[in-house]
């Protein structure tokens, strides 16, 4: 949350976004290890 609203204390509308985003980012970083980083 910090890394996209420059604060601890952003704006509690985009929590849902910031979760997606998290979960995003943590299901492409266990593709790229599972996969062995293969560019699809």
């Amino acid at each position: 949350m910090f890394n996209q609203s420059g604060t601890t204390q952003g704006d509690p509308s985009w929590r849902e976004r910031w979760g997606n985003r998290m979960r995003d980012g943590l299901l492409e970083a266990f593709d790229r290890a599972y996969d062995g980083n293969v560019l699809r």
